[in-house]
């Protein structure tokens, strides 16, 4: 559906070409003559206006995810990371808009975990794979974009714009990454996880970390993605033993008690991953 959608708007031509103009306008764009070409660039600008184009069509929809691999990035040849990065921020080329939070890989509890931290907080969420993890730091970093709200976290989304810059991916046949690195703050970190048949809410309160060229030298690949860094509430062996997935929704601000509420209502025990504890209930530990 975001395939023939992106090839109609491609061949009308018009509304891509207005998109193309103001996004490179507003953000910096590195054309390498491979990965990103403007023509690549054209090409990920209609697959993130079919995406608006289908959720139009369904009505009390809370949240999407994509499923961008293999699907888009080999076998339509561009990953789609405008749908991450623009449907959960509040602006583009055609004007203000709505937030929808937005998630890659077809992860439904993920989703589900970003639009719980959404309509706590208002705040565009932030999603991301759990890319690095050592006693003291968690990096997140999405394959390609997160919401462009966290490349400055600032009201003004001209500010964020500014701070990010399109390059050429380091997978798929072609595509180009949205980079930025979220400054520090105190991010709610949540996710809804499976294991043995019972769900639980996982969550803490996370210390956002700048990013120093000491914590930069750890990222060993996909430094062009988006990154984030959080303290660890625990250690590594104990973090990935609790976790049970390999994805994770934040928004700036403290909404604990929110989500202990939201846990009771929906019948699932809540865990804090701060609380040793309470991460003994899930890991066994």
């Amino acid at each position: 559906m975001l395939v023939k959608k992106a090839e109609e708007l491609l061949e009308e031509g018009s509304r891509v070409e207005e998109f193309y103009r103001w996004l490179t306008s507003k953000a910096e764009v590195i054309f390498d003559g491979k990965m990103l070409t403007p023509e690549v660039l054209r090409r990920q600008i209609a697959l993130y206006l079919g995406a608006k184009e289908s959720f139009k069509r369904y009505k009390g929809v809370s949240a999407v995810s994509v499923k961008c691999q293999p699907e888009l990035s080999e076998v339509y040849g561009v990953t789609a990371c405008l749908i991450p990065a623009l449907f959960p921020f509040n602006l583009d080329a055609e004007g203000e808009k709505d937030v929808i939070p937005a998630t890659c890989e077809g992860d439904v509890k993920g989703t589900v975990s970003s639009a719980l931290l959404f309509y706590l907080s208002g705040k565009p969420p932030l999603f991301g794979d759990i890319k690095y993890v050592d006693d003291d730091i968690i990096m997140i970093a999405n394959c390609g974009a997160s919401s462009l709200y966290y490349a400055r976290l600032s009201e003004n989304p001209e500010e964020n714009l500014k701070a990010t810059t399109l390059q050429g991916q380091c997978q798929g046949t072609s595509g180009g990454a949205l980079t930025y690195r979220t400054p520090k703050a105190t991010f709610t970190v949540a996710r809804l996880v499976r294991k043995g048949g019972e769900y639980f809410l996982l969550y803490f309160l996370a210390e956002g970390l700048e990013i120093t060229e000491e914590i930069e030298s750890k990222l060993k690949w996909g430094k062009q993605w988006p990154h984030t860094a959080i303290r660890n509430p625990l250690d590594k062996e104990s973090f990935i033993s609790a976790m049970g997935a390999n994805h994770l929704s934040l928004v700036p601000g403290d909404y604990r008690e929110e989500l202990r509420f939201v846990a009771r209502l929906w019948g699932v025990k809540d865990i804090n991953l701060a609380e040793k504890a309470e991460v003994r209930l899930i890991s066994g530990g």
